[in-house]
């Protein structure tokens, strides 16, 4: 028998929240908190970023040469331009100078002539030089109007203007060209002379108005229809430039891409066709494109100071969540093995600091409930080992009980067989051999109980004992409206 003690105490036992195993289950992650955040924060700043750089870069890149072509485009126009006017200008100069020679020529003596040919012209003027040239070839007149003699050339005839449409011509003199010359018609006394002006070539730059590097470092330069050099705006850009004189003449300005001296340009040619030369231009691009190159180092840079400053602050952020995610571990380790577990000294950000503070709770409701389990079970064995020590008692007294009994109940039965049967004490000594086997029983279920019994196998005939329980139940299912029903789900 179970005193209600034993059983209330038992039952609370097992009312106890049971300890369970549980396993989580998914995929183990191979990155770090702190690489994952890394990732993402990189992931949706640099990522962006360089498609800015990248996209700003390539569309201001696109402008910036579009506007360099009509920039280019417009100089040369105007330049072009510039240089065919002054063209004209000696031209129309050069006609003044022949009216009053197609009027006096023929009063004049060849040396009157060459004084109305020096003070026709200040000192500082286009041309240097002046000379009357015959039918035949011959020099009638010759004059320079400053200390420098010109360089003429040797022989007159040379230029037969008369089939020289343009009336322009280029002296080169081993192979650098160190002057041009124009040539006006005269009619003195009806044969046709010819006044020649000498521009000499170090008034080139003076005279086009060419800059040294004009547009920030371009190569500018004038060459005649064979190639030959008019005048450049560098020395070294004569080779630079010569290249875009191979051809025919253009018939407009042209702008193009090509490589000058193994650099990328942009390069504009405009012919000046009423003297049948070329007027070229190259811009390098990258003297075009140093402000969006400039602008593009800048943003690289940037990107990379943006770099850090994210890689910190992912270190810093990750900090935050995986130092009280450490101690945390720790703790609980800590805590599964001895019960007890450290404080978590840094609480992080306020999710962090909620778990920290839920892991407390929980480890103080654990610590209490081991607590109470701890109490609870010192009390079940000290109850047990009360029951244990009055089931020896018991057994004892059972076995001390029994062997006497035994003894007993044989005297009886001898005592019973030397009797006759019509003795009247037979049936009170019956009556004593009864109760005296009672007590046998209770003493002998007393051993069994406190005696583990052997376990042993043994053949049950299944179908009898269902039939049994069947015949025990039978009378409370009928009583009940119970129809009982009993179907084999196995065959022998």
């Amino acid at each position: 028998m179970q005193d209600p003690e034993t059983g209330a105490l038992a039952r609370q036992v097992g009312e106890m929240p049971q300890r369970k195993e549980i396993t989580l289950t998914g995929r183990t992650p191979r990155w770090r908190l702190q690489t994952q955040l890394l990732a993402l924060l990189l992931a949706f700043g640099v990522i962006p970023l360089a498609g800015v750089i990248i996209g700003g870069y390539t569309v201001t890149r696109r402008a910036m040469i579009s506007q360099a072509d009509s920039a280019l485009q417009e100089l040369g126009r105007r330049q072009a331009g510039y240089l065919q006017t002054e063209l004209r200008r000696e031209r129309l100069l050069l006609r003044t100078i022949t009216g009053p020679l197609a009027t006096t020529a023929g009063r004049l003596q060849p040396g009157e002539i060459a004084q109305v040919l020096e003070s026709s012209l200040p000192d500082d003027g286009v041309f240097d030089g002046l000379r009357l040239i015959g039918s035949r070839g011959n020099i009638v007149a010759d004059v320079a109007l400053r200390s420098t003699a010109p360089h003429w050339p040797d022989r007159a005839p040379v230029f037969a203007w008369a089939s020289r449409p343009r009336h322009v011509v280029l002296h080169q003199d081993s192979g650098r060209t160190v002057a041009y010359i124009l040539a006006a018609p005269v009619q003195m006394d009806g044969e046709t002379l010819w006044l020649e002006g000498h521009v000499r070539a170090d008034d080139f730059a003076r005279l086009f108005d060419m800059p040294v590097h004009f547009m920030g470092g371009a190569e500018f330069g004038i060459f005649g229809p064979g190639g030959e050099t008019v005048v450049v705006s560098h020395a070294h850009a004569t080779d630079a430039l010569k290249h875009l004189t191979e051809g025919p003449l253009p018939d407009s300005l042209h702008l193009a891409r090509a490589t000058i001296g193994g650099i990328p340009s942009l390069t504009f040619t405009a012919p000046l066709p009423e003297v049948g030369w070329i007027l070229g231009a190259a811009l390098p691009l990258d003297l075009v494109l140093t402000p969006v190159q400039q602008l593009r180092n800048a943003a690289i840079l940037a990107g990379l100071i943006l770099i850090l400053v994210i890689v910190f602050a992912a270190q810093w952020a990750a900090r935050l969540v995986t130092t009280p995610l450490r101690e945390l571990s720790s703790a609980a380790a800590r805590f599964g093995e001895s019960g007890i577990y450290p404080a978590v000294e840094h609480p992080g950000v306020a999710e962090t600091a909620a778990l920290v503070a839920s892991f407390r709770r929980m480890a103080t409701s654990l610590a209490q409930s081991h607590e109470q389990i701890q109490t609870l079970h010192a009390q079940e064995m000290e109850r047990a080992q009360q029951l244990a020590t009055v089931g020896e008692l018991a057994s004892g007294v059972a076995h001390e009980v029994r062997n006497p009994l035994t003894g007993v109940l044989g005297a009886l039965e001898v005592a019973m067989r030397r009797l006759p049967p019509q003795d009247t004490a037979l049936p009170m000594l019956s009556e004593a051999q009864a109760q005296l086997r009672r007590i046998e029983v209770t003493t002998t279920r007393l051993l069994e109980y406190a005696r583990p019994p052997d376990m042993r196998q043994m053949l049950v005939d299944v179908q009898g004992l269902v039939d049994r329980a069947v015949r025990v139940v039978e009378t409370k299912a009928r009583k009940a409206d119970v129809t009982l029903q009993v179907r084999p789900s196995f065959t022998w």
